[in-house]
């Protein structure tokens, strides 16, 4: 976007913080919203015109808190304004002391985020996002393993909506599709797994970058995620590691990437 256009997210941060600022703009963006964080130049603007015209136009201005955005007199300025306006939501990368009139906000605990790249944004600070903003690309919501009875047989649940995931290999032209039933999941609590042949896995995607036993889909919560399985070239969404031990929700609109495809997540069919 350009100066004078209207932002989602407004990250006021201290130049000591861009990478962390950086990381936090890219995530929100993947989940659909605009986010004005880069103080580069645009052509023919001042550096004062063009922040004052972003911090004045976002609708909300995320302040990232360190110790050195403390000492900032242009963060806590940017801060005041927005906290003037009610668009004011802080997070905090690392323990902090706020500057007075500040500290009465409830503020957003990023350390954990901050200090593990693999960590994921939290939910409470998506969820005021939303609240304020909208989900632009809602989690996808799968069911919730079904209860089983003294058997151990899974109930039957009436219905079979599945998820459409469209993929294409880097640099071949070869194009795949994986459509996703809730009756597997519902079969399998454990999870899907993708792999490139039959007799390993669920989902098949044969594809040479694809391992045997890949990835794995499941459902946590009522949400639909994947993680990686120890597999050769990694599972990523939106560019972020999906680790065994740390799988990553999917949303509409997410790309995945197994191996050298990338599948679009294009949500339920019915």
């Amino acid at each position: 976007m350009g100066a004078g256009e209207s932002y989602d997210i407004f990250i006021s941060y201290t130049h000591e913080d861009a990478d962390a600022a950086q990381r936090l703009a890219g995530e929100l963006t993947a989940r659909g919203w605009s986010v004005f964080w880069d103080r580069v130049l645009l052509p023919g603007a001042t550096w004062r015109t063009q922040i004052q015209s972003a911090l004045s136009g976002s609708k909300v201005v995320l302040v990232m808190w360190s110790p050195r955005a403390a000492n900032s007199r242009w963060v806590e300025v940017e801060a005041d304004h927005a906290f003037e306006r009610d668009a004011y939501i802080p997070v905090q990368i690392e323990n902090t002391q706020l500057p007075l009139g500040l500290s009465q906000v409830q503020v957003a605990d990023l350390r954990d985020w901050h200090a593990d790249p693999r960590h994921p944004v939290p939910d409470l600070l998506l969820s005021a996002l939303s609240r304020r903003l909208g989900s632009s690309s809602p989690p996808i919501h799968a069911p919730a393993p079904v209860a089983t009875f003294g058997d151990g047989e899974a109930t039957v649940v009436a219905g079979d909506a599945a998820f459409r995931f469209s993929g294409s290999a880097h640099g071949g032209g070869e194009t795949y599709e994986l459509i996703v039933r809730l009756a597997q999941l519902r079969m399998k609590p454990e999870g899907l797994v993708i792999g490139r042949q039959a007799d390993h896995a669920d989902l098949v995607v044969p594809h040479p970058s694809v391992s045997r036993r890949h990835a794995l889909l499941v459902s946590l919560d009522g949400r639909l995620a994947i993680s990686d399985l120890g597999s050769t070239n990694g599972t990523f969404v939106n560019d972020r590691p999906a680790l065994r031990d740390h799988p990553l929700d999917l949303v509409r609109g997410a790309v995945v990437r197994i191996g050298d495809v990338d599948f679009i997540v294009e949500g339920a069919l019915h």
